[in-house]
């Protein structure tokens, strides 16, 4: 018997899926979601346009102001430049501000106190920076007052200083703290950068800094303290100090000193290296007076140039053979027998790497050790020369610039900044009054004489004889030169130096012989250099 099964009805059973109803919903779902994004898209486009539109009438009404006012200049803020970025993070709006360059120092503080001579305060700002607040204030006064042509016919201030302000932007760095920084900087020998931490002055402001203030010392300032005698009355002071020494008619020790150079051209490396010397140089050649004060300097080579090059370029040297001051100056010297002689034209006390002139008396070294004038001559001139190696180590232990090596390869400012180590050097001798040493009779000693009891030999007796022919006895030999020019031979120049030589050392001999040669006191025994 057959049994009929009535179909089961699977709408209400749970576990039943209708996929028709399933892509129904799916397709609703789509829709709505692509209703949704629509509907965003057209809220987004509104949002920019409105945007846009914002950002063109902001700018169409710059636009419309300036052209209403012509005078108004809008500027950007400066913003500081860090090795992380813009800003330093997690600090707050006044302390980036400070970073960019609106800062206060101690020297602010101290540039505005009181030095009284011997109180700690201005015996460590002489010890900073070599001399004493009043000439550092009168250094920045003039900094302050020096003009330079902007290229359009305008006299504008050279340098930038705390009264020069814009609007919106950082405070400018005081004129003080960036001079006191560039001494600094000679006075070290380290980095821009290594001065950051200490003078709180970014390293590209030091240097920008460094290049104007040191062309103004150089093409403006030098002159002031780097000179030669002006006058009779200079020249006469002058000589006076080194007659006294036993070398009437000298006017300056001349030497030449090197100064390592740590960043030469690869394509003036040779030019720089002397032949026994393992690095490369600059050069320059020095006149100095018997305290160390610089006379005269010569212009800067690299290191293989010769001293006679060096000396042909040196104004002072120009100035012995045509300026009348020094060509036609006078003095008295005396032979071995004491006659007299007047001797014309001044000439330099130097080392045997110069031209045979009568404008360079340099020792004999196969005589120096022999107890004769000439010998005798060249042991004097070495020890009275050693003013010029004692300013070469004076300048080098007061500038640590010279001594470590010259980390810049741009010639002209190595001549810049060299020059302004010897302005700064000439100005604390001469603002501590060591220039001076030598001007009062009680500033020498008598020197202990070692040839007391020399007795002439035959080349004496030869030399006397053969210069007062013609003389009778009391007569003044008197000496005079042709002018200096091209009709002068090289025979004719060799024979003036050593004849000039001869009578020099017969001179200094007599001096001896007489106990009337003469030594200068030690510095420290005449000054007080613990002073301010």
């Amino acid at each position: 018997m057959d049994v009929l099964i009535e179909p089961v009805n699977n709408r209400f059973n749970p576990f039943f899926e209708d996929p028709i109803l399933d892509e129904e919903e799916e397709e609703e779902e789509e829709e709505e979601e692509m209703m949704m994004m629509m509907m965003m898209t057209m809220v987004t486009m509104m949002m920019m346009m409105m945007l846009l539109l914002l950002i063109q009438r902001q700018r169409q009404q710059r636009h419309d102001n300036n052209n209403n006012n012509d005078n108004v200049m809008i500027r950007k803020r400066r913003r500081p430049h860090h090795e992380f970025g813009d800003y330093v993070e997690h600090m707050r709006l006044f302390q980036r501000r400070r970073v960019a360059g609106n800062k206060h120092t101690g020297f602010m503080f101290l540039n505005k106190v009181d030095y009284h001579t011997g109180t700690i305060l201005a015996k460590n700002f002489r010890r900073l920076i070599g001399f004493s607040n009043h000439a550092f204030t009168e250094l920045v006064r003039n900094a302050r007052e020096s003009r330079v042509n902007n290229g359009n016919g305008e006299l504008v201030p050279r340098f930038i200083d705390e009264t020069h302000s814009l609007k919106g932007r950082p405070i400018p760095i005081s004129l003080e703290d960036k001079i006191i920084c560039a001494i600094v900087y000679l006075k070290v020998g380290c980095s821009f950068k290594h001065l950051e931490a200490t003078m709180m002055i970014s390293a590209s402001i030091q240097a920008i800094f460094f290049w104007k203030f040191t062309e103004w010392i150089a093409t403006v300032k030098f002159g002031e303290m780097v000179r030669i005698p002006q006058n009779q009355a200079e020249l006469d002071l002058l000589m006076a100090k080194y007659a006294n020494l036993g070398f009437p008619g000298a006017c300056g020790s001349m030497d030449a000193t090197h100064f390592r150079a740590n960043k030469i051209p690869a394509n003036r490396r040779h030019q720089a290296t002397k032949a026994q010397a393992t690095y490369p140089t600059y050069v320059a050649n020095f006149v100095f007076d018997p305290n160390g004060l610089v006379l005269s300097m010569s212009p800067v080579y690299y290191g293989a140039t010769n001293d006679i090059i060096l000396a042909d370029a040196q104004d002072y040297v120009k100035e012995l053979g045509t300026n009348p001051l020094f060509a036609s100056a006078q003095y008295a010297m005396k032979d071995l027998d004491g006659n007299e002689i007047r001797e014309t034209g001044a000439y330099f006390l130097c080392d045997g790497g110069y031209r045979q002139s009568r404008f360079f008396q340099f020792p004999c070294k196969e005589a120096r050790l022999f107890d004769s004038a000439i010998g005798f001559f060249s042991r004097c001139l070495e020890s009275v020369r050693k003013d010029a190696e004692d300013g070469f180590a004076h300048l080098k232990s007061e500038f640590g610039f010279l001594d470590k090596g010259i980390n810049i390869s741009n010639p002209t400012q190595v001549q810049n900044a060299i020059k302004t180590c010897v302005y700064f050097h000439n100005l604390a001798l001469r603002e501590n009054g060591f220039n001076t040493r030598g001007d009062q009779d009680d500033d020498y000693i008598q020197k202990v004489p070692t040839l007391a009891d020399y007795r002439k030999d035959m080349f004496d007796e030869r030399r006397i004889q053969r210069s007062r022919e013609g003389l009778q006895p009391g007569q003044p030999l008197i000496l005079h030169y042709p002018p200096a020019g091209n009709n002068i031979t090289d025979q004719m120049r060799i024979e003036d130096h050593f004849e000039r030589r001869a009578r020099i050392a017969q001179h200094i001999l007599r001096l001896e012989i007489d106990g009337e040669l003469l030594w200068l006191r030690e510095r420290g025994a005449l000054f007080n250099v613990a002073h301010d």
